[in-house]
């Protein structure tokens, strides 16, 4: 019974495709806090988020997103996932057609259902600035959590977000300039801990 789940996790972290589906591992497999689910986002074709469960290898349900404030409907790239203790995922979407590559989506999804509650989509930075994000992570630090997202490509930034709310996402405007770190590297793997830092690898340019 975990022949399966291996064999899904050995080509996942191999970067070959799974069932004809481009999957970004780098950022994009995660397993949930009891051990009974694994996460992937896929960046071709769907274009979502699987749920598989980790007993049987079998995709128990899948979040596609809608985000009303780009004009494709399949420009939805998830690039980022985390979940917190309250059964919450969040998933950073990247938007790569013209018109709207500089703005990015955070978007929280309840993972007993795989149903979206909640999103923010922004600009960060000029029209026709191509922007993307990289990873997520979150935390929680006394009665709220937060949500940091690594902003890539041509704009590099931390970005943190107060998702204590999940249906009502905002910047958290404590965290370094209103609540936006402007780095002079491209970051990629985030980290968190309860005192209120934030770890970030990168990659000068």
């Amino acid at each position: 019974s975990l022949l399966l789940p291996l064999v899904i996790l050995f080509l996942a972290e191999s970067g070959l495709r799974w069932g004809g589906y481009g999957i970004d591992l780098d950022h994009l497999f995660l397993t949930t806090p009891d051990g009974q689910y694994l996460y992937a986002g896929f960046l071709q074709n769907t274009r979502d988020v699987q749920k598989i469960s980790v007993s049987s290898g079998e995709i128990a349900d899948s979040y596609t997103p809608a985000i009303s404030e780009v004009s494709n409907p399949v420009d939805r790239y998830p690039k980022g996932l985390a979940v917190d203790d309250r059964g919450n995922l969040f998933v950073g979407l990247t938007h790569a057609e013209a018109g709207d590559n500089h703005k990015i989506t955070l978007a929280a999804v309840k993972e007993a259902t795989m149903d979206e509650i909640g999103h923010v989509t922004e600009a960060v930075a000029a029209s026709g600035t191509n922007v993307g994000v990289n990873g997520v992570a979150v935390v929680k630090t006394g009665d709220t959590y937060l949500c940091y997202m690594a902003v890539s490509y041509h704009n590099f930034s931390i970005r943190c977000y107060d998702v204590t709310d999940p249906e009502n996402i905002v910047l958290y405007t404590d965290f370094a300039q209103n609540g936006v770190c402007q780095t002079a590297y491209t970051p990629f793997y985030l980290a968190t801990d309860t005192q209120g830092n934030v770890y970030a690898t990168g990659s000068a340019n």
